[in-house]
């Protein structure tokens, strides 16, 4: 007769070396893990404020570099009346004036665009304050976002703009 052989005891043998995590290593390595993801995520709003105000910035810089030029490429015609280069062509601005615009997502520069989106105000003022003949001054100024309006004699609801100065040599 054949004798049955009895299955190894279940119990933990204490000499035995076993591998693994305890129950309180593994709760305390996820928390862990949690309390840096809670950090990660309350510096998305941050990260994303500060992503949006520098593409803000980048487009109003490519406005004032865009305005700028036209500016400078401003030239007489043969009645003396200011002729300036796009996208200031189709904008009534004469010295000692000054003109408000708006830029629009389409990429127009206006006082107003039926199909795009107002994202920030220009502000163009010439004058021939220096008194020196054949050259205007030119004050070049972006704000941004879309509320922002000139006052008095500042942006106002403005979260940030730019302004450049110009001298123009008109030609004679």
């Amino acid at each position: 007769m054949k004798t049955l052989k009895t299955p190894p005891p279940c119990h933990r043998n204490d000499n035995a070396s076993h591998g693994g995590f305890s129950l309180i290593e593994v709760t305390i390595a996820l928390g862990i893990i949690a309390f840096a993801l809670v950090a990660v995520v309350g510096l998305l709003p941050a990260g994303l404020n500060s992503q949006k105000q520098g593409s803000q910035q980048g487009r109003a810089a490519q406005v004032l570099n865009q305005v700028a030029r036209s500016v400078q490429g401003v030239r007489m015609d043969t009645n003396a009346t200011l002729r300036f280069l796009p996208p200031l062509s189709t904008v009534g601005v004469s010295a000692g004036t000054t003109a408000d615009l708006g830029f629009y997502r389409d990429g127009t520069i206006a006082v107003s665009s039926p199909s795009g989106e107002r994202l920030g105000a220009v502000r163009v003022a010439l004058d021939n304050t220096l008194g020196i003949p054949n050259t205007l001054r030119a004050v070049v100024s972006v704000a941004w976002p879309a509320s922002a309006q000139w006052g008095a004699s500042e942006w106002t609801k403005s979260e940030g703009s730019m302004d450049t100065v110009l001298f123009i040599n008109l030609p004679q």
